[in-house]
């Protein structure tokens, strides 16, 4: 592996940049969206926000028909590592899981309004994970597994049910909370929508109490033009 200084980094991915008239082009567009967003933020027009968020669509998918084949090596590259982590999780991997899920459990707690739809899931997953990772700890202590040696580790029955179990349940917690997420979406959409009816219902129904109201003033003064005209004619 070649061992390069930031500033060579830095240099030697202008040259990259420079040298290529594709990244050019794509640089003219990232300074295009960047030109919308401060256009949005400044203007709060939703047109522009609408823009924003087709152009990063249509420019996604012209890169993913230039770069498919690439993309696609990246995407099966991403899926068996994904699986492999899956099924042989390291150490690493299995301490950032265990860290994740606590912390983001103590972040829920901690808020003003605690939201049962997360902490629920939550913490049943933590409980769970800090469990297996107990029982993780007595394991090593008890084979005397040298962690440091991935075949140790993965040939010790006990220790790999452990690790494959604790991922298994972790991303099934993600996938759970991305659920929610997705439903709670969902319902505020669906909760908006509702609220504009209501409030158009409720215009709608001041407007014809308005105008019934200035029909029945009108109706009042005709009749009382009719009455006094038949009032003065009777005194005539």
């Amino acid at each position: 592996m070649i061992q390069m200084s930031l500033l060579e980094q830095i240099l030697h991915l202008v040259e990259m940049i420079v040298s290529s008239p594709l990244t050019i082009f794509l640089l003219f567009i990232i300074c295009g969206f960047i030109a919308l967003l401060i256009a949005e933020i400044k203007s709060k027009e939703k047109i522009i926000s609408k823009l924003l968020v087709y152009g990063i669509i249509i420019s996604a998918i012209i890169v993913a028909l230039i770069f498919n084949k690439p993309l696609y090596l990246l995407l099966d590259s991403f899926m068996n590592n994904l699986f492999q982590t899956i099924l042989f999780p390291n150490i690493v991997v299995y301490i950032l899981i265990i860290a994740t899920i606590n912390i983001f459990l103590i972040s829920l707690l901690l808020k003003d309004k605690i939201n049962n739809k997360y902490v629920i899931p939550t913490f049943i997953a933590a409980i769970q994970i800090d469990f297996l990772a107990i029982l993780t700890l007595n394991t090593i202590s008890k084979n005397e597994i040298d962690i440091h040696s991935e075949l140790t580790m993965y040939s010790d029955k006990d220790l790999l049910v452990l690790l494959q179990f604790t991922t298994e349940l972790f991303m099934l917690w993600v996938i759970v909370m991305l659920l929610i997420m997705a439903i709670n979406k969902l319902i505020n959409i669906k909760n908006k929508e509702l609220k504009k009816q209501n409030l158009g219902q409720i215009k709608n129904l001041i407007i014809r109490k308005k105008n019934n109201f200035q029909i029945n003033k009108k109706e009042k003064l005709i009749r009382k033009e009719i009455i006094d005209f038949v009032e003065e004619k009777e005194q005539g």
